[in-house]
């Protein structure tokens, strides 16, 4: 992996904007077919151990939603959605989000059986 190999690949993320093609790769119509949201949630997550990354994730809060709805898509991208919001857990943009948009309620449903 690119990222792991050279950690300062890293800082080309470091803005909102370079983020916003990874994050609109999970709008993409075929995106429920393919591996394409997979991908890009797992350098998502490598990402998050970079804090000028994670400023940037949370620096556009539509892109925090976006994840907390990642959590209701495909089952095959719900732990790496949940991994990278435990990243984002301790930023007060992510708590904004959660209790704006009902983040607890995304999380309760999963945990929660519906019936």
């Amino acid at each position: 992996n690119l990222l792991t190999s050279n950690p300062q690949l890293a800082a080309t993320f470091s803005t909102k904007e370079q983020l916003v093609p990874l994050f609109k790769c999970f709008s993409v119509p075929v995106a429920s077919e393919s591996k394409i949201p997979q991908l890009c949630l797992s350098v998502l997550s490598q990402l998050t151990a970079y804090a000028p990354c994670v400023e940037a994730m949370v620096a556009d809060r539509a892109s925090v939603l976006l994840l907390l709805q990642m959590l209701h898509g495909s089952r095959s991208c719900r732990e790496a959605a949940l991994h990278v919001l435990y990243a984002l857990a301790s930023t007060p943009e992510l708590a904004w989000v959660a209790a704006k948009h009902g983040g607890v309620v995304y999380i309760l449903e999963l945990l929660l059986p519906l019936q």
